[in-house]
């Protein structure tokens, strides 16, 4: 609809319904009781979008892929060369959590200078308590690998020539002073309208302090200012357009590296330091192929899928990501005290071999998979 010479899309309360009788039954009757709808909620409410926690080996790797065009080995070969450089802290660590004696203050004012972002850095340290431009404690994440902070600039970055590690360093100085600042509030509305019956939702965003948004170039949060609704009163259908779209469920996406990586973790398939490597050599084994325009998709390659299918075929779902994550839980236990090494290495080898013979009694499917 139109109203007041703004444009309102309405989203269906049903979103879709799969019998197309029916959805063309609905549709007679929202378009015969257009005259006389009405709105039935007005709900204003406070909006946040929150700032990033601080960043960890995985999130950087996924930031990289998804806003550099990166792959993850390639994001840690130029975060380790910074590093090396006295650039930026150690880049391999899980951990989310600014402790209480880091300098934030030292830190921030190192990237004062900036001509990127030196003039937010100066805001974070010279506004007063209360500005929304002045500094805020980082949030704290769940992760702690008790060795490293998390990954933050320790030096200015102006000085750097080459493309990559620009990028790099860029997106770490940018996510650790977005992390230091006020998170983005706003206003959000939603509004309901009922047409013979059935409801229809229009949802408004009016974006009062920026925040940390101000130097996270790479991220929006937007929306449309939406006219005065009031409950109760008629909606003007006057100057509307009403469709009934048909459509089809589609098959998932490929996935691309920063997608991978979640999954991975989700999975518990490797560690923040090691999850690059898993990639490249599934790559290097001509198991996948990445793509070479963005997004990146990772394919699987005949190769790839054959021996999927024939993992599957011999009953011991090597190709699923529990045996893995078993291995990488039960390393961790190793390190926190809850398991003995001995006990670990004797596990582990019983389940290999067992995975062992499996594999040499029905390599032929294998074969088999590749025809």
């Amino acid at each position: 609809t139109t109203v007041e010479n703004r444009r309102v899309a309405w989203q269906w309360r049903r979103k879709r319904v799969y019998d197309e009788g029916v959805a063309a039954l609905l549709f007679d009757r929202v378009r015969s009781a257009a005259a006389t709808a009405t709105i039935a909620r007005v709900e204003p409410k406070p909006a946040v979008r929150q700032k990033p926690i601080p960043l960890c080996t995985l999130e950087l790797q996924k930031r990289a892929s998804k806003w550099l065009r990166l792959a993850p080995d390639a994001t840690m070969e130029v975060a380790e060369k910074l590093y090396q450089r006295g650039i930026l802290s150690y880049p391999r660590t899980e951990t989310e959590i600014f402790k209480p004696g880091l300098d934030l203050q030292d830190l921030l004012n190192r990237q004062r200078g900036d001509p990127r972002f030196g003039a937010f850095a100066a805001d974070l340290l010279d506004k007063p308590a209360g500005d929304p431009k002045a500094f805020a404690p980082p949030r704290a994440g769940k992760r702690d690998d008790e060795a490293h902070p998390p990954i933050h600039p320790t030096a200015p970055g102006a000085g750097i020539t080459d493309d990559r590690e620009k990028g790099v360093f860029e997106l770490v100085a940018r996510h650790f002073l977005a992390c230091c600042a006020q998170d983005a509030t706003g206003r959000q509305t939603i509004v309901e309208a009922d047409l013979g019956g059935e409801g229809f939702t229009a949802r408004g965003l009016i974006v009062d302090v920026r925040g940390w948004l101000d130097v996270y170039r790479w991220e929006r949060w937007s929306g449309v200012q939406l006219p005065p609704f009031v409950a109760g009163a008629p909606l003007d259908t006057s100057n509307s357009s009403l469709e009934l779209i048909p459509g089809r469920t589609q098959p998932p996406n490929l996935l691309n590296e920063a997608e991978l990586l979640s999954k991975m973790d989700a999975h518990g398939i490797g560690t923040d330091a090691t999850m690059a490597d898993h990639i490249k050599t599934v790559l290097q084994r001509e198991y996948a192929t990445r793509g070479n325009a963005p997004p990146h998709l990772l394919k699987p390659t005949a190769l790839g899928s054959a021996l999927v299918d024939a993992y599957d075929k011999m009953g011991e779902r090597l190709n699923r990501p529990e045996l893995r994550a078993i291995a990488e839980a039960d390393f961790t236990k190793v390190a926190t005290g809850h398991k003995t090494r001995a006990a670990v290495v004797a596990e582990t080898l019983q389940t290999m071999r067992r995975c062992f013979d499996v594999v040499t009694r029905d390599v032929a499917k294998l074969d088999d998979a590749m025809r």
